[in-house]
Formats: structure tokens, sequence, C-alpha cells
């Protein structure tokens, strides 16, 4: 999976060193509520640590996600993952 190419990866920059990146988790399928259901677009911890050689990562984890639905609130699980520049 190219992780980084993917158009559902939401990446945010807090300063020049500093990546953001959250993005449906592999596990929502399962475990979660909604978000998409095929598992080559989604994502895991360890699969986008793995594209991010040479950063320092500082945050790599499943994340619980309230979604209001029709039904009451559910969860969703996403991939959370926080990078920057080595120390």
């Amino acid at each position: 999976m190219e992780t980084t190419e993917q158009a559902a990866w939401d990446e945010r920059y807090s300063g020049p060193d500093l990546v953001w990146g959250a993005g449906h988790d592999r596990d929502n399928i399962t475990r979660g509520h909604g978000g998409p259901q095929d598992p080559d677009r989604l994502y895991t911890p360890a699969a986008v640590t793995a594209e991010l050689d040479g950063l320092s990562i500082r945050r790599a984890e499943q994340v619980m996600r309230p979604v209001t639905t029709p039904e009451g609130e559910r969860t969703a699980i996403d991939t959370l993952v926080r990078a920057g520049r080595p120390a």
C-alpha cells in the first residue's frame, strides 16, 4: 500500500518539521463505524510509519472518534501518526 500517495490521507503541517496524519484505520471495517470498506484504502499505524523513513515517530496509534448517526452515537477507528525531524 502506498500510504503517502493515497488521497484519503490527511496531512497537516504545524511548522517546518512536524507532520500530523490521520485516516480511517483498517480495523474500522470490523470494529468501527462507517468509512471505506476496502482494506487497501485504509491505514494502520505500522503501515504509515514504514513510509516515513528518516523521520522521528512521536506518536503512532489507533484513536477512537465519536460519530453521530440517526441511530445514536457510534465509534469510528482512525490511524493517527505524528512525526518530525530527528532531534
